[in-house]
Parts: structure tokens; sequence; C-alpha cells
């Protein structure tokens, strides 16, 4: 489903809550889908760095 972007500054919301709370409740603060938040667990990058230089 099309949305907005998650920002890095997101991202490190994320991960900083989620040492002490659940995805769900880490997703919700970060203002991130859940669906989001399993990807950007499993993947450990910030959105910064995980696209691809433009040519």
């Amino acid at each position: 489903m099309p949305g907005r972007h998650v920002t890095d500054h997101q991202t490190r919301f994320f991960m900083k809550y989620r040492q002490n709370n659940s995805i769900e409740v880490s997703a919700a603060k970060a203002s991130m889908s859940r669906a989001t938040a399993y990807r950007i667990e499993k993947e450990a990058r910030l959105p910064s760095q995980s696209r691809p230089p433009r040519e």
C-alpha cells in the first residue's frame, strides 16, 4: 500500500523505542506501520543507506 517514505529520524526513534517496547508499540511511537517496523527490524539500516544511488 503506498504511503509516505519513512525518514532516518523515524527509524532512529523506532530503534530507540524498540529496546524497551514491543514492535507494535515502537512502531506506533515512531509513526510508522507495523509492517514497516518488521522490515526495519529485519534489515537494521537507515533508509538513506539502503537506497541505491541514482545514475
